[in-house]
């Protein structure tokens, strides 16, 4: 899927709800634990800042 928005969280667990709350009325996805899992792998390919 090409989406060029760009989210960011405080944790982990922010950047899961807010990711969510753009793919359900967005793109059309359900929210479930597939979805979940396709956010945590997308996450884990990605490379994060970390605050100083």
């Amino acid at each position: 899927m090409n989406c060029t928005v760009l989210i960011s969280a405080d944790s982990e667990t922010g950047l899961m709800e807010a990711a969510v709350q753009h793919a359900v009325p967005v793109h059309h996805e359900r929210d479930t634990p597939d979805l979940r899992n396709s956010l945590r792998t997308l996450f884990a390919d990605m490379p994060m800042a970390k605050a100083a």
